[in-house]
């Protein structure tokens, strides 16, 4: 007994100092995992699937080690045990679909948008999930036979990417044979989870830090269909913001036409202004230099990081990963079609200084 003893510290001893290596043709168990984390398997299995139940700090334990020792989830056994506990054949690969628009060309130019989609690629690699890119024309394919073509391609989770106008995809596919998750508000008519930028919290903090600066007249700048896609959160933190007395009470301008920007700076006189995107940021610029307008910061609420304006950094790797850990825990589950009640979960953004001012 004492000998046995002694062979299982001596194994733990290797797991956790990594002094012996793993066969190249043998793979990480998820025994392993537990073992260097120092936990049952039960708590590891959970962990890895980012379960509330376990502690934030015993699930960062377990997912170190983890990717200590190259551990990577395989999909098909949870799936079989799924299936093992429903009495349900398997006849199909898991792979997750990054679900797209051709008609959404300014997303392909966003560098928010890029960054997510490679986010959600790389995890899906890492959790042991295929990965296929769809962009789609809603307009050209029927529901029915979109449906049949995800199927096919062994689809069992489908990721929303965002969207720059809301669309009701609510007749798109049969949504009741896919676990899905959107990572948009755009996304209209669909009972799903998403994940998305907190942007009332994002709004709110650029508001403060501009207030910390001695700015009192905060101007706000959006495009038409921003409020669908941020679920008014930019009106209403401005609208706080000023019944709260902490700036003056100037109105939202939609940006259409230049003259009509140019009418209300001069109206309102603007000491600082938010704007929704960087690619305005420039032509803005421009046209208050061109009109002889006062100077101001531009503020950019969902920054690129690493441009010379100033604002949020809203985390869209973060948005990535989290948006295939749900639809993976999911398709795990075996829950298909629109959730009882959606959940939304919300990622902090976090304020970014102009390189002028670093």
């Amino acid at each position: 007994m004492a000998s046995n003893l002694g062979k299982r510290k001596r194994t733990l001893a290797v797991l956790r100092t990594g002094t012996r290596k793993t066969p190249r043709d043998k793979r990480a168990t998820l025994a392993d995992v537990a073992a260097l984390a120092g936990v049952a398997r039960a708590t590891a299995s959970y962990a890895l699937r980012g379960d509330p139940k376990i502690p934030v700090h015993t699930r960062k334990r377990v997912q170190r080690a983890a990717k200590k020792i190259g551990f990577t989830p395989d999909p098909e056994i949870a799936r079989l045990m799924q299936h093992l506990r429903k009495g349900r054949p398997i006849s199909e690969r898991s792979a997750i679909a990054l679900l797209s628009f051709e008609d959404e060309e300014a997303p392909v130019r966003n560098r928010y948008y890029h960054v997510l989609a490679s986010s959600a690629e790389m995890r899906c690699k890492e959790t042991g999930y295929s990965i296929d890119a769809i962009t789609i024309s809603p307009n050209q394919m029927p529901a029915r036979r979109l449906t049949t073509v995800l199927r096919s391609r062994g689809i069992q989770g489908v990721l929303i990417l965002p969207m720059i106008s809301s669309r009701d995809c609510s007749t798109l596919l049969d949504w009741n044979q896919f676990s899905v998750v959107a990572a948009t508000y755009t996304a209209q008519n669909l009972e799903v989870n998403r994940v998305v930028p907190h942007h009332l919290h994002n709004v709110y903090l650029a508001l403060n830090e501009l207030e910390k600066r001695g700015f009192k007249r905060i101007g706000l700048i959006v495009e038409a269909g921003d409020h669908e896609r941020v679920r008014y959160a930019y009106w209403a933190a401005l609208a706080l913001h000023q019944q709260e007395g902490r700036s003056a009470p100037i109105p939202i301008f939609q940006f259409d036409r230049p003259e009509a920007l140019v009418s209300w700076c001069r109206s309102y006189k603007p000491d600082a202004i938010l704007i929704t995107e960087e690619r305005l940021a420039a032509g803005i610029e421009l046209l208050v230099k061109q009109e002889r307008l006062p100077s101001m910061p531009l503020v950019i609420l969902n920054h690129a990081d690493g441009g010379r304006f100033e604002g949020i950094y809203p985390y869209p790797e973060i948005i990535g990963k989290i948006a295939v850990d749900l639809v993976a825990a999911q398709i795990q589950r075996g829950e298909r079609s629109f959730a009882d009640r959606p959940n939304v979960t919300m990622v902090e953004g976090s304020w970014i200084a102009s390189k002028a001012r670093k």
